[in-house]
């Protein structure tokens, strides 16, 4: 029995307030990076500082990539520029990492004529590039979209290549640890046919095993459909292995733009892009979780309006192991948009960002040891592009609030008392029972110490413990203290039972006598053979005795239980010992075959009758042992009113002129 509120929950649940707040810090352009620069990739550094690259321009025509240290504040630790001079200003770093030596890796595409080809760069901690490698090129293959390092210290890159006829098709290319080419593959069907698509994102499951998603061609060398993919490979010292080629067929040209493994083999989540739904001229992002075999566990989209242009750009875990996810927004003008999911897929928030500019592509953003969100976006001033910074916080101004139980053992039916210090008045704290996420009550603070009060509970209720949640109003966001687990104690005890007199005579009274009850705990007296209730009473704080008539050995074979239950709570229940009477038998032989109670069942009358032997009264008894129904004088053939009695069993104990008397059972429906 649960006596408490479900209001608040139904609060909390619908206005979606178990959830942070994005809060947007700054948002600059990077200090000392000359215009015509563009912040395509970001990392945090094992120190918590940012790692940035990006292209920059000397002329329309002409370009190189810059990479920059800076702190949390965007102040510039060192800037380094590539020695290579490209024709062309289209080179991009899409993949930042840090490698198992300490030093910083890039992954990313080079212009050539007509495609791009794999550009890698190592650079120390100090910012000094140590060395950087371009391979691929015009039909060969192609692309650096994403890598991740090997077990023998190597690099395994997300590409694809051009093959004539089919267009792009999946491929792996190793790299050695300077970015050296090692070997590359590409991945066939069951026909020996090129799979076509691309690799466009990585991430790592084990030292040789990898998970990816793109796009695949629906129809080989045709852009007209693509799917989304979910790819799992496993690499070894010359080769690697497709193990899972899972393909997520939904709207026309939907694609893959990256993956993120889940901890503890809960599967992976995939985020990317394709045409809306209700609005197939515009996009939409798409997210899905899918388990170890790329299962699909929950599919969700975004959109910021019908008619906007949405995609899903990357996506990261938070401390809380929430889904952040980037996305590039357009109704009219470019935003950053940040959108928080839980692992069961409901969206916690979501937060669109602009600056003033209406024009700000989106392209990476990172997460600091802090918790403070870092995404690059290019703005434009002055018919200068820029590479630019924003900074997001996400937080929460409440604290945890410090909860502790007054009787971590209370007894079975008594309050459960919480007290909370250190409360503000500006804050709102709520008890909440985890199991079923019901809240129990709701204060704001006194500055002081809250008491929260919950009666009625028992202990499968607090199964999953019980916290205190603290929220500001109007603020979306929450903190919990930590699990409370009170366990309630049942105070009854075993009922102390014996039989008055264990042989009595066929058609006398059964005296059950139980000792010491407690007033504040039920007692029943229960025939076992088919679990017949035969009587129950609150105890007295004394003795107290069941009287039960009509029964006979047969009723009795499996014994007689008492039991004693704190009311309202089943689970506190203790039984005594078994008892077995046992009935003299004969004494109402004579009259066994001539008298009869009809109909039983009965519902408003039943005629009793002894043709053979002369009667003398009746008593009806109701399982309580009181006398309900008592006629004196008896003909021998006797109507009896039973209409007002409640449906149940009853007994009828006929009694003879020569002092006799015989009972009988009779159910009144």
């Amino acid at each position: 029995m649960k006596t408490f509120f479900t209001i608040c929950a139904i609060i909390f649940l619908s206005t979606g307030l178990f959830a942070q707040k994005f809060i947007q810090e700054w948002w600059e352009p990077l200090p000392n990076v000359p215009g015509h620069s563009e912040a395509k990739a970001i990392m945090t550094t094992d120190d918590n500082k940012l790692l940035i690259a990006g292209p920059t321009h000397e002329t329309w025509d002409k370009g190189n990539m810059f990479y920059a240290k800076t702190d949390s504040a965007g102040n510039i630790i060192w800037l380094t520029y590539a020695d290579e001079q490209f024709e062309s200003y289209f080179q991009r770093p899409y993949h930042l990492m840090t490698d198992i030596d300490g030093n910083l890796d890039m992954i990313g595409t080079y212009p050539v004529v007509y495609s791009s080809g794999t550009y890698f760069s190592k650079i120390s901690p100090s910012g000094e590039i140590l060395n950087s490698t371009m391979n691929g090129g015009q039909y060969d293959y192609q692309g650096g979209y994403d890598m991740e390092q090997t077990a023998d210290s190597g690099f395994l890159v997300a590409a694809f290549k051009e093959v004539y006829g089919p267009g792009n098709c999946f491929a792996l290319r190793k790299l050695d640890n300077t970015g050296h080419f090692i070997w590359d593959t590409t991945f066939v069907d069951a026909d020996s046919n090129f799979i076509g698509g691309e690799f466009h994102a990585m991430d790592i499951v084990d030292d040789s095993t990898f998970v990816l998603t793109g796009k695949r061609d629906y129809e080989a060398g045709s852009a007209e459909d693509l799917d989304i993919i979910f790819a799992k490979v496993r690499v070894y010292d010359d080769s690697v292995k497709l193990i899972n080629l899972t393909i997520y067929e939904g709207e026309y040209n939907d694609y893959g733009t990256d993956i993120l493994t889940l901890p503890d083999e809960q599967g992976y989540i995939i985020c990317g892009s394709g045409p809306n739904e209700n609005s197939p001229s515009y996009s939409q992002g798409i997210i899905l979780r899918v388990d170890t075999a790329g299962n699909i566990l929950w599919r969700k989209t975004y959109s910021r309006s019908i008619n906007s242009y949405t995609s899903f750009i990357s996506e990261h875990l938070d401390a809380n192991n929430d889904i952040i996810v980037l996305a590039q927004t357009n109704g009219g003008s470019i935003d950053a948009t940040l959108l928080k999911y839980s692992l069961e897929g409901n969206m916690l928030q979501k937060k669109h960002f602009d600056n003033g500019n209406n024009n700000e592509p989106t392209y990476d953003f990172t997460i600091d040891q802090d918790g403070k969100i870092y995404i690059l976006a290019t703005t434009f001033h002055d018919y200068e592009i820029w590479a630019s910074v924003l900074k997001v916080k996400d937080i929460c101004p409440v604290d945890n609030p410090d909860a502790s139980i007054e009787n971590d053992q209370p007894v079975l039916g008594d309050d459960i008392v919480v007290h909370v210090d250190n409360t503000k008045d500006v804050w709102q704290y709520s008890l909440v029972l985890l199991k079923d996420s019901i809240v129990l009550g709701t204060y704001m603070g006194n500055n002081g110490t809250l008491d929260f009060t919950a009666a009625g509970l028992n202990n499968e209720d607090i199964s999953e413990g019980v916290v205190v949640s603290v929220i500001e109003p109007n603020v979306d966001c929450y903190k919990n203290s930590d699990t409370l687990y009170p366990e309630f104690i049942c105070p009854v005890e075993t009922p102390e039972a014996s039989l008055v007199n264990p042989t009595p005579n066929m058609g006398d009274d059964l005296v059950v006598r139980v000792l010491n009850t407690n007033t504040n705990w039920e007692y029943k007296l229960t025939q076992i053979n088919g679990e017949v209730m035969l009587g129950k009473s609150m105890g007295n704080g004394g003795t107290y005795e069941f009287t039960v008539p009509g029964l006979t050995n047969e009723d009795v074979s499996d014994g007689l239980v008492v039991s004693a239950m704190l009311p309202g709570f089943e689970e506190c229940m203790e039984y005594s010992d078994t008892l077995y009477p046992e009935f003299i038998d004969g004494i109402e032989d004579i009259y066994r075959f001539t008298l009869r109670i009809v109909p039983n069942p009965g519902h408003d009358f039943v005629t009793v009758s002894d043709t053979e032997h002369r009667l003398s009264e009746l008593t009806v008894y109701n399982m309580n042992g009181q006398a309900v129904i008592k006629r004196i004088s008896l003909s021998g053939n006797d109507r009896i009113d039973i209409s007002v009695l409640p449906e149940g069993l009853y007994f009828f104990r006929v009694t003879y002129r020569d002092g006799m008397s015989v009972y009988r059972k009779v159910l009144k429906n």
